[in-house]
């Protein structure tokens, strides 16, 4: 085997790890980049609290809700008037 079929395995190797990157970013935009129009709930914020709590700001229909997350459920902690819309 020569230099050119190595050169060869190591193209097609960066171009799948090339894709892989590709399709995990546009993943993590949500939904291949579609556009958020026509969705109800968006996450805005989420920040842990410790190993197991964390607090999440979510934009529900013109209202902002502050959720308490744990193991145990989730609570309201504050709801108010959406000020962007």
């Amino acid at each position: 085997m020569g230099p050119e079929v190595y050169l060869r395995v190591l193209g097609i190797t960066l171009l799948l790890v090339g894709l892989v990157v590709l399709a995990a970013y546009l993943l993590r935009r949500g939904r291949w980049g579609l556009s958020e129009k026509g969705r109800e709930i968006r996450v805005e914020e989420m920040r842990p609290l410790g190993l197991k709590h964390r607090l999440a700001l979510v934009r529900v229909r013109g209202r902002v809700l502050l959720l308490g997350l744990s193991e145990k459920g989730i609570t309201l902690l504050r709801d108010w008037e959406d000020e962007k819309d």
